[in-house]
């Protein structure tokens, strides 16, 4: 992890990034395996932006100073955001993690006729009858209707799952998704 407050010079500097977890081989994780892997961390992330920390000495701040954080946004590569946030694979009949355009209807370019985009709330009560399900079976045939499981970035409760998902720099940039991102998806 990396503290965005900083000056960019100093942002990625080895002694101001955080090595959150190693997530051990030789495969990727399955989503219910990576849900145990982000569970402390997203344990620390609660405290952090509700409570906050205090840190007893600073060198602005003698007396002392609160400080308090939020993990927004997630920025990575397709796989990543589609397994850390539980979506469905870009393979997957729900390919798109912002509307729920299907598979089938990707040669529709018109955006007059794409879904209406996915909403937090949403998302959220997709995810959720997906955790309650009471059977395997069951949580397929929801992931089928809907493309969501549960992930643990939502027990963040200030968490959108739709608006803080970003491509990766590389994939972003170079095929100027990150434009688009941030002038049609944040506002």
């Amino acid at each position: 992890m990396v503290c965005l407050n900083l000056p960019p010079e100093l942002r990625y500097k080895l002694e101001n990034m955080l090595l959150v977890a190693i997530v051990p081989g030789p495969k990727a994780p399955s989503l219910t395996q990576l849900n145990h892997f982000l569970r402390p961390l997203m344990t620390q992330l609660r405290t952090f932006f509700h409570r906050g920390y205090f840190f007893s000495w600073t060198p602005s701040r003698e007396q002392g100073r609160l400080s308090r954080g939020a993990f927004i946004p997630l920025v990575a590569d397709l796989h990543a955001i589609r397994q850390v946030g539980a979506f469905g694979s870009y393979s997957s009949r729900h390919f798109c993690t912002f509307c729920g355009l299907f598979v089938q209807d990707i040669e529709e370019i018109n955006p007059d006729y794409w879904p209406r985009l996915r909403t937090c709330a949403q998302h959220r009560q997709y995810a959720t009858e997906w955790l309650n399900a009471e059977s395997q079976d069951k949580r397929n045939h929801l992931f089928e209707l809907n493309g969501i499981r549960w992930s643990e970035l939502l027990t963040l409760d200030y968490w959108d799952p739709c608006a803080f998902t970003l491509y990766d720099v590389m994939h972003g940039w170079y095929l100027n998704v990150a434009d688009d991102y941030v002038r049609d998806i944040l506002g």
